[in-house]
């Protein structure tokens, strides 16, 4: 806008100059440029020498500014265009880290709301109906949206439109609950394992998060059953003169020994 302005004045300046011209010599048009005649030849007077000098030397300096200013917009167009390119070429290699980690703590944080909420579906279903669902499907109604099936870093799936659309491609968690058995009896047997993450959903309803790859023999097969049983556990199992935990499944144990501050979902 301001090169249209100048341009503008520039030109209104040119034409004022012509006219003081041809007002002055009565001759026919002539550019801004052309000679300035005597007053003794009939050319204009002095003082209009002066103003057309005048308007001379600032169009000449406008058409400076003019130069300048349209300089500056060239190196700015370069310097958007090196924005553009910084932009498309991605953050620095150390940007790229620190925002990959932070979505993957949110898609892990996200993953264990997924295993607790099917987790306390399983459990709410269990209870109500006296045994233990046999597959996720019938679960619908604890469950709700079909969504919580899915984990966030499971980027090959997508969660079914609705329960009537749902199939096993459809989920990425595996359910290992569906043989025999109470909830109630069991609180640590393991219903859901996250393959992406290793997070797993006990029957208690609680989630323990990244068992299953940091710490894999915490998980203990028996009987074509998971179960979850950390070190604190295991030394409980057998107490001299007391119930074991393959006698008594109700034993009370710490459902939470982790010391991690990172309290259990």
């Amino acid at each position: 806008m301001v090169v249209a302005v100048q341009q503008m004045e520039i030109r209104d300046l040119k034409q004022t100059i012509q006219s003081l011209s041809q007002g002055a010599t009565g001759a026919a048009p002539a550019p801004a440029e052309a000679t300035v005649h005597s007053p003794a030849a009939g050319g204009p007077s002095e003082t209009e020498q002066q103003e057309i000098a005048r308007l001379q030397d600032q169009a000449h300096r406008l058409a400076g500014e003019v130069a300048q200013l349209e300089q500056l917009r060239a190196e700015n167009e370069k310097l958007r265009a090196q924005i553009a390119a910084a932009a498309g070429s991605g953050l620095t290699p150390e940007e790229e880290a620190v925002l990959a980690d932070a979505r993957e703590k949110a898609a892990a944080a996200q993953c264990v709301n997924n295993l607790k909420q099917l987790s306390i579906a399983f459990k709410t279903w269990a209870l109500d109906n006296d045994f233990l669902p046999p597959n996720i499907l019938c679960m619908s109604n604890e469950i709700g949206e079909t969504l919580v099936l899915v984990c966030p870093s499971d980027t090959g799936r997508q969660a079914a439109a609705n329960w009537s659309a749902y199939s096993s491609a459809n989920c990425s968690y595996e359910y290992l609950g569906g043989s025999g058995g109470r909830c109630d009896q069991e609180p640590f047997r393991v219903l859901f394992r996250c393959p992406n993450h290793g997070s797993i959903g006990l029957a208690n309803g609680s989630v323990q998060m990244g068992v299953a790859k940091a710490h894999p023999e915490y998980l203990v097969q028996k009987d074509g059953k998971l179960y979850w049983r950390p070190p604190e556990a295991q030394s409980e199992e057998k107490v001299p003169n007391g119930p074991s935990r393959e006698s008594d499944p109700n034993l009370n144990l710490n459902p939470n020994p982790n010391p991690n501050p990172n309290p259990n979902r």
